[in-house]
């Protein structure tokens, strides 16, 4: 069968057309689902591309597929066939399917695609109706107390938080095993070939970026962690990557606080630059001051010069007018004496 083109949008998971660390991501959800199935009838609910419904093959009597893309399936049907899975188009608020179908139901990264709280509420009221009574389920989803910080995602409609999420399981399953999955560094001890181990410690379920859930009715077993194992050396790589780049960082560290000290010296330089020119300024200002009231006094002094200057003229003016006044004072005295000497001469006559 010819395997049609399906474009990766990013709402999808296909294996080969995005990065290791998002495959990675999304395979090891379903090989942790795959080791607690064994010999049961599994629906993967929006089971995408169909890689994960293959995986759970592996181990499982029957597995079928829903998804509500016709595109998807029909890639999925020729990607991935295998004699025990079918693939189906479907909503997972409304499965085509009798009651009591499945021995477990398999969905990850499904339920905050939905559109609001009552579809997902539909989600859960489908997988209690189909699943047996002692059924399994496990389901994963964005933790959207961490997720968040990574910024929007376009095709998530209602991310919940730990606590919603554990709400809406409680509410259809008694019993419920909470896993919390994320890339951490850490050392590992192991063969050269696959084998079990055994964790020393393990996360907070509130701090997880993706949250899991095993969910039933009945009592579950004790459920083993996995831990994928990346062959590519990946880890070694970033740290010789980060040993390598030290050298060139502290370097750029040394340059960057002989650069600060420069710029701190040229400031405080410019500090003493600038009170110094405040203290011109202030002198400038001073000597401005000194040479309005210099001008003032001269202006006073040449009124005073004026003043004495009429003063020395109007002494004059006094002396001259006092000479006019001793002259005609005798004159008058001599016209005095004239008159008698002419009145004594008419007289004698």
């Amino acid at each position: 069968m010819e395997i049609p083109e399906l474009a990766f949008t990013g709402e999808k998971m296909i294996p080969g057309k995005v990065d290791i660390e998002l495959e990675i991501e999304h395979i090891n959800r379903y090989l942790f689902a795959k080791n607690i199935l064994q010999n049961k009838r599994v629906l993967d609910a929006a089971s995408g591309s169909g890689y994960g419904s293959l995986i759970l093959a592996e181990k499982n009597k029957e597995v079928t597929g829903i998804d509500i893309s016709e595109e998807t399936v029909e890639y999925a049907k020729a990607k991935y066939n295998a004699p025990n899975v079918n693939f189906f188009t479907a909503s997972v608020d409304k499965l085509p399917f009798d009651n009591d179908s499945f021995d477990a139901v398999v969905s990850f990264e499904t339920i905050e695609h939905l559109a609001d709280d009552e579809q997902q509420d539909r989600f859960f009221a489908e997988i209690k109706r189909v699943v047996t009574a002692d059924g399994i389920l496990i389901m994963s989803t964005p933790n959207h107390d961490v997720y968040k910080e990574r910024g929007e995602n376009e095709f998530h409609h209602s991310e919940l938080t730990l606590k919603e999420f554990e709400g809406k399981l409680t509410k259809v399953f008694k019993y419920v095993s909470f896993f919390s999955q994320q890339f951490e560094a850490c050392n590992v001890i192991l063969p050269a070939k696959s084998s079990k181990a055994v964790a020393i410690n393990g996360f907070d379920a509130e701090k997880a970026e993706y949250l899991i859930a095993v969910c039933s009715n009945s009592p579950l077993e004790d459920i083993q962690s996995q831990v994928y194992v990346r062959t590519d050396d990946k880890y070694k790589q970033v740290f010789d990557w980060a040993v390598a780049n030290h050298k060139i960082i502290e370097n750029n560290n040394t340059t960057m606080k002989a650069q600060r000290d420069e710029l701190e010296s040229e400031k405080a330089q410019s500090n003493n630059r600038q009170g110094h020119i405040e203290i011109l300024l202030k002198t400038e200002r001073d000597l401005l001051s000194d040479k309005n009231n210099l001008i003032e006094q001269c202006r006073i002094l040449k009124n005073i010069a004026e003043i004495n200057k009429l003063y020395i003229e109007n002494e004059k003016l006094t002396s001259k007018l006092e000479s006019i006044e001793l002259k005609y004072t005798h004159m008058h005295r001599k016209s005095i004496k004239v008159r008698k000497i002419i009145n004594r001469i008419f007289s004698n006559k």
